[in-house]
């Protein structure tokens, strides 16, 4: 491959919006490799994205075959549970986490007052996760939005249920010649995620975004038997319960009928089972 051809490469990828990635790539055609992958992170508000860059060699030069997207977009419920803030816990794991990729990526020391958020996000976290309850399940969640998965296994057994509900992913590759840039991608999963991929759903209710992030943390914990008011159009929060069991969901259905409840049971094992078996229409 020639000198040209590889600055034509980088020109490509820092139009795509890759330019971060420049010096991997050429390290890596460098070092004689024809086919290799190079992993891209960002972040904008709750959202994480993982950007994994094929590239293979075609005649010579190496391309930029294509490359997948996974984003990950996470609300942690806000709530006081041991004296411990939740949101203010998040915001300690969010530099704790800016610290750790610093010291990674560029070597830069950490210090006492930076030590000291570290070890008092993770104190706090213990504390979240021994409490059991919701204070539990929002500990695992912390854990599974900010620690890479080698570190969080060791407390969540079984993460299937949480990327199911909370990960979203996208291939992109070339089309005539052209290429999704990586704001364009991340555009598109995100139009995505997680409510037009249902696809025919009519709009028998009107839900809030905020119920739907609680629909993802109660069916991502395993309370799975939903029963929802069929008659108000407007579904507020005491219109839709998740349950562990059948049994529970038929009993709180039948203790709650009037002139205005009238409950449905529905199985939902995914935010997108929910939104297939609740018809809703987005506030």
């Amino acid at each position: 491959m020639t000198e040209r051809d590889t600055i034509r490469l980088i020109k490509e990828l820092e139009k795509l919006g890759f330019a971060t990635i420049a010096d991997d790539v050429k390290k890596n055609i460098k070092e004689g490799y024809s086919n290799f992958t190079i992993i891209h992170s960002d972040k904008i508000s709750d959202d994480s994205l993982l950007y994994m860059l094929q590239f293979e060699k075609h005649e010579n030069k190496t391309m930029l075959a294509g490359y997948g997207l996974t984003m990950q977009s996470i609300v942690i419920p806000k709530f006081i549970s041991k004296g411990i803030d939740t949101a203010e816990l998040e915001a300690r794991m969010i530099q704790a986490d800016d610290l750790y990729n610093s010291y990674y990526s560029v070597g830069k020391a950490i210090t006492q007052n930076e030590n000291d958020v570290i070890e008092s996000s993770n104190r706090d976290l213990n504390i979240l996760y021994q409490s059991g309850g919701l204070s539990h399940e929002t500990a695992q969640l912390l854990m599974f939005k900010y620690w890479p998965e080698n570190y969080y296994k060791e407390f969540i057994s079984d993460d299937s249920r949480l990327k199911e509900n909370y990960q979203t992913e996208l291939i992109v590759e070339q089309r005539k010649g052209k290429m999704l840039s990586a704001t364009e991608a991340y555009n598109e999963a995100k139009s995505n995620y997680f409510i037009p991929v249902i696809k025919g759903v009519s709009q028998e209710h009107l839900i809030s975004d905020g119920h739907l992030e609680k629909a993802q943390f109660e069916i991502s914990f395993g309370r799975e038997w939903i029963a929802y008011n069929t008659i108000p159009y407007f579904l507020d929060k005491e219109d839709v319960q998740f349950f562990k069991t059948k049994d529970e969901a038929a009993e709180f259905s039948e203790n709650n009928i009037s002139e205005f409840d009238d409950y449905k049971i529905v199985y939902s094992k995914s935010i997108h089972d929910f939104i297939r078996q609740v018809p809703y229409g987005n506030q």
